[in-house]
């Protein structure tokens, strides 16, 4: 659950750093996703960065914890 929505924030952020030109003149639009802008690689990077927090927070050995997590999927 943490996963998807800290992909799809870290998707984002990924697309707004990459397309600072687009955005340096009006902040407000950064969270305007309506006109597109999400990238992929960004929402796998944050996905995987908080499976490994998660894991971490609940004193969970990794393995252990990626298989519970893909049989809730």
């Amino acid at each position: 659950m943490f996963g998807i929505i800290f992909g799809i924030i870290g998707a984002r952020i990924y697309y707004v750093v990459f397309a600072w030109d687009m955005y340096k003149d009006n902040l407000l639009e950064i969270f305007n996703t309506r006109h597109g802008g999400l990238a992929i690689y960004g929402g796998v990077i944050a996905a995987v960065i908080t499976v490994f927090v998660v894991a971490r927070v609940k004193n969970s050995r990794l393995p252990c914890f990626l298989i519970r997590q893909s049989l809730v999927l």
